[in-house]
């Protein structure tokens, strides 16, 4: 948390950074040594505070990178950054910004997430880019700062005969050719078995909502389809997520008259816009999925319009043609939109100019891939007004300071919440308790539950990750916050 507005001059003067660490709250009257024990930030017994010092309330903030003091990313110094040349590419962390301005007509593009060429990635640690963040005094897009199609990627199109469309990246790594959702990402479309059937649509990635199973058109059967995403994440965006690709189209048993199936959408990408003083969008904000491959047509019981290479597609909608015309291979399934984290004192956004939601499913004359669901939006806010796309989790400044209520009595263990860390490759927190999603612990996973499986194995500090996996260890004082 932060007050003020100075720019802190990195030590070098005695100004207030605007930091404040943390929050205690004592039912009477303190002494002048445990005032300057909280000023310098030393450690102390939470246990005995309750009991001998009255301490009835405690919440860490830590830095949130707002100020040089606590910045986690390229520091700015709180100059002005002004982006004025179209299609200006941007990624990472951006801290102690002064004014951060997108001007009128301007593109911003945030940088496409990339997998890694060995095809080892797991969880967010297997790509780069994708995410962009400022913290400002103030806020300004008057033009365009788009994260569209800048989350994880799609299902790639299959090679040969017959062939699955393949599961889109997500939060657990690289799909396979598979009908089966993997957590996030869609899955994809099955392909033709024989010679009267035909490659079935992948699904939609999922995020905020889940992505919707790949179609097959009206009076067909629907099996064979690939399955939509599911959920992963939560409304507060503890941690900034991308979003996940969808699933591709399976292969018809036949590639000389027909396309292949079509790729899978890529996820939006990840926003965070962080202003001290005033947020204003008069332009837009994207972090919208990408549609998945398909034909131009209205819908996904249509056939293809003519023109744009598609002469050929009759009234039935057979084109006999390898690059357009999905009629006996199946499209691809949408990518689900991504984060978007908006906060400031003053924050307007006017109508609908903000936008996390999914990329549809690519339109086939005879099978459709699953729309993509909605990505995540938060907006921290003290004055607000505007409209955004999905709707947003709002917290106002108020709601942003949790009393803990801490109770010490019957020497009962005191479990506080301490903040989001920054992970490293040696591990915050060593030990693992549960990193399975499937598992009846990862889909229950609470902090109470957490808490309560490392607290049976001894460790004082608990911690979770990407919502299911839960973490154990015997500190987290070497480590920085977010």
């Amino acid at each position: 948390m932060y007050v003020g507005g100075e720019v802190w001059c990195g030590g070098t003067c005695n100004q207030f950074d605007g930091v404040v660490k943390s929050a205690k709250v004592y039912g009477s009257v303190i002494g002048t040594q445990l005032m300057k024990d909280n000023a310098a930030g030393k450690p102390f017994d939470i246990a005995k505070a309750v009991t001998q010092n009255n301490l009835v309330a405690y919440h860490e903030f830590g830095t949130d990178g707002a100020t040089a003091g606590g910045c986690i990313g390229q520091e700015h110094n709180g100059k002005d950054w002004i982006i004025s040349k179209d299609r200006t590419q941007v990624s990472g962390v951006h801290c102690n910004v002064g004014n951060f301005i997108v001007k009128a007509g301007v593109t911003c593009i945030v940088t496409w997430w990339q997998k890694y060429a060995n095809n080892t990635a797991t969880k967010n640690t297997g790509g780069r880019y994708g995410n962009f963040e400022v913290f400002a005094k103030n806020i300004y897009i008057y033009g365009s700062l788009t994260a569209w199609g800048a989350g994880y990627i799609g299902g790639v199109r299959p090679n040969n005969v017959k062939q699955a469309g393949q599961q889109g990246f997500g939060t657990q790594g690289l799909g396979t050719a598979s009908t089966n959702r993997k957590l996030g990402a869609g899955g994809g479309g099955s392909g033709d078995p024989r010679s009267n059937s035909y490659g079935k649509g992948g699904g939609g990635g999922g995020y905020g909502s889940n992505g919707a199973n790949g179609r097959n058109k009206k009076n067909r059967n629907q099996g064979g389809v690939g399955q939509g995403g599911q959920t992963y994440g939560n409304a507060n965006l503890d941690v900034m997520l991308l979003g996940s690709g969808g699933g591709s189209g399976g292969n018809d048993n036949a590639l000389g008259d027909n396309p292949k199936g079509g790729y899978g959408g890529r996820g939006g990408g990840s926003i965070r816009l962080d202003a001290r003083e005033r947020l204003v969008v008069t332009g837009s904000v994207n972090a919208q999925g990408q549609p998945g491959q398909g034909d131009s047509q209205t819908s996904c019981n249509a056939c293809p319009k003519r023109g744009n290479g598609n002469t050929q597609c009759t009234w039935n909608c057979a084109g006999r043609q390898t690059t357009s015309c999905w009629d006996w291979s199946g499209a691809g399934g949408g990518g689900s939109g991504g984060s978007i984290y908006l906060r400031g004192d003053f924050v307007t956004v006017g109508a609908w100019r903000v936008n996390a939601n999914g990329g549809r499913g690519g339109y086939g004359a005879g099978q459709c891939g699953g729309n993509g669901g909605v990505g995540r939006i938060r907006i921290d806010y003290n004055t607000f007004s505007g409209t955004t796309a999905p709707t947003p989790k709002m917290v106002h400044f108020n709601e942003t300071f949790v009393n803990l209520a801490i109770s010490a009595q019957n020497g009962k263990q005191i479990y506080v919440y301490r903040g989001c860390y920054q992970d490293s490759g040696t591990r915050l927190l060593p030990y693992a308790a549960n990193t399975q999603a499937s598992s009846q612990l990862g889909q229950a996973m609470k902090p109470s539950t957490c808490i309560n499986l490392c607290k049976a194995k001894g460790y004082p500090y608990a911690g979770i990750q990407y919502s299911y996996e839960c973490y154990c260890g015997p500190s987290i004082d070497a480590f920085p916050k977010r």
